[in-house]
């Protein structure tokens, strides 16, 4: 079940990134409302890690192409 949630977020993320500019920035009013998450389990940890880390990639190299 937390194995097909976090797939579905992270895919929700992905198409949510291509609307988003390359920059990565974002005000100080939108980081004041990020909610942030508590997840116990280790295994879910590692994962969004491990899928952050790819995103910041990806937004990495279109920012290249963008530029």
């Amino acid at each position: 079940m937390i194995k097909k949630s976090l797939q579905l977020t992270m895919l929700g993320l992905m198409f949510m990134t291509t609307n988003i500019h390359a920059s990565g920035v974002m005000s100080e009013e939108e980081l004041k409302n990020v909610e942030r998450a508590d997840i116990a389990d280790t295994l879910a940890k590692q994962q969004i890690s491990k899928v952050a880390g790819l995103l910041a990639e990806y937004e990495i190299e279109a920012g290249k192409l963008i530029n």
